[in-house]
């Protein structure tokens, strides 16, 4: 399984991640003064609030950075999150 094969599934069935949850856009552009990311999903949560998900295969460290980067950057309200298949010892303690 490739990561834009979790995207798919997450696209179709985006309650494995979180009941009510909604996709609206997929590689969302996050723009800092000098480069743009590209977060994995953009969603809705039930009550409506904005959701940026970034999948993974496997979660290592750089994920953490790479969701910090997302939340210094994005321009509106919104809870980030990482929906991987596995997830490094080292990156559960980071979120915590």
């Amino acid at each position: 399984m490739y990561e834009k094969d979790l995207k798919r599934i997450v696209c179709l069935f985006p309650e494995l991640i979180e009941e009510g949850l909604t996709i609206e856009e997929e590689e969302y552009p996050i723009r800092s003064s000098h480069t743009t990311y590209r977060c994995d999903l953009k969603g809705k949560d039930k009550e409506g609030n904005t959701v940026y998900i970034e999948l993974k295969l496997e979660a290592e460290e750089a994920v953490v950075y790479q969701i910090s980067k997302y939340a210094t950057f994005v321009k509106e309200n919104g809870r980030f999150m990482v929906a991987a298949f596995q997830f490094k010892k080292d990156v559960i303690e980071l979120f915590r």
